[in-house]
This record gives C-alpha cells, structure tokens and sequence, in this order.
C-alpha cells in the first residue's frame, strides 16, 4: 500500500489526496502492519495526510477494530450489508464469529466517546434481500447513536453470483428513507461495470471453464467507501 502510494505520488503529486485500504484482503486480519502503514501515511514531515483522508474498510473483525479504533484516529468503514443478524449471517458468514450486535455496540461505545468521529457504513443493495422499507428502518434504528454516514452500493452483477441490483426506483425509495431519517447516506455508483471491473466484480477466471473464485467474504467484496 505505502509503495502504491509513494509510486502514484510521485507520478501525480496532486492527484493523491485520499486513502483507502480495501478490496486486497481483509485489513484487520494484519492490524499491526495496517496501523504501521497508517502512521507513515499520517506522519508530520511525511506524507502528512489527515487522518480522516485516511480509511481503512473492514468486513467487521472484532478484535482489530477495537485496536484501530483506540490506536488510530483514521476513518473506519464497516461493511454492514444486512439489517439482521440471521441476513447478515446468510451475506456474511463470519458473522456468526463477531455479529453485527456486537460490531455496532463497539461503534456506538466510541460515538460516545468521540462524538466527532465519523464511521462509514457500507450497504450492498441486493433486490429483495435487504432493499425493502423495513430494512431502512431497521437500518435507521441500528445506527441510532453512531456518527456515521451510510454509502449505499447497488449490486455489481457477475456471472458467479445470482444477486441482483435493484431498480432505480427502489433504490431511490431507500436513500430517500434513510434522509428524511435524518441519517446521512449516499450512492455509490458503480464504475467499471462494462468491462467487468467493477467492485465485486473481479475475479479469476480458469480458461475453458466455467467456475470463477472470487474475493473476500462474498457479499462484502462489493463495499466501497469514501
């Protein structure tokens, strides 16, 4: 990651203003080399970037977002994707390690402490599995007490997944929720999709065949943050 930064930062001095740790692995599964790396990054007389232009994602490991949380002043994003522990364990299975309860009572907890202190939440829209009225509400009461602001995703489709992205209608009606909530969201539109790049969309393919592997913690590939 510091190698990806230092390279681009030297090609492009001004193009680098923002950094987020995603999308290569779960970052809290190597806490000690990502708080390195964020240290560096944020450093007087080095790259001298904010903490808060720094974010690191997470699928939501308990234990490395309490260190992160208590070490780092950077922005932490959680890849939420479900309003339901029985959803969320079905979307993400590691979920039945660190539920979802107990990640957002970790948030809420540091929201009291540092009220100033934003969390993003990533939200993978899949058409009727977590895209219904009620699940904004259920979304609305979850995040009651946390600083956060909520990136709605809508599905990048693959060959390998049978979700679907909802319509634009739909879509509409959950961030419309979600503001007249008073809970700060937007879209996250994808980019990339017609040449099958975009997030969540990548993957090996064997030649001649039809299977594809794919990245991190299925449904949680497609996270994207600020």
């Amino acid at each position: 990651m510091l190698a990806q930064f230092f390279l681009l930062r030297f090609l492009k001095p001004q193009a680098v203003r923002n950094v987020v740790f995603m999308g290569m692995g779960e970052p809290m599964d190597n806490i000690e080399e990502v708080l390195r790396a964020v240290r560096v990054l944020t450093q007087p007389g080095g790259p001298c970037l904010r903490a808060q232009k720094v974010t690191v994602s997470t699928s939501g490991v308990l234990p490395g977002m309490q260190r992160f949380l208590e070490e780092s002043q950077a922005s932490l994003a959680l890849s939420l994707n479900a309003t339901t522990e029985a959803q969320r364990s079905l979307l993400m299975p590691q979920n039945r390690l660190w539920p979802m309860g107990e990640l957002l009572a970790l948030l809420r907890h540091h929201g009291k402490r540092q009220p100033k202190r934003e969390h993003f939440i990533g939200y993978v829209l899949l058409e009727g599995v977590n895209d219904s009225e009620e699940d904004a509400r259920r979304l609305v009461h979850l995040l009651e007490g946390i600083p956060a602001r909520v990136n709605l995703i809508p599905f990048n489709v693959h060959e390998a997944s049978p979700f679907k992205a909802p319509g634009a209608e739909r879509l509409k009606s959950f961030w419309q929720q979600l503001q007249q909530a008073g809970l700060r969201s937007l879209v996250r539109w994808p980019k990339g999709q017609e040449v099958a790049a975009a997030c969540g969309q990548l993957a090996l393919k064997a030649e001649g065949a039809n299977s594809t592997r794919r990245g991190r913690n299925s449904t949680a590939s497609q996270e994207a943050k600020t």
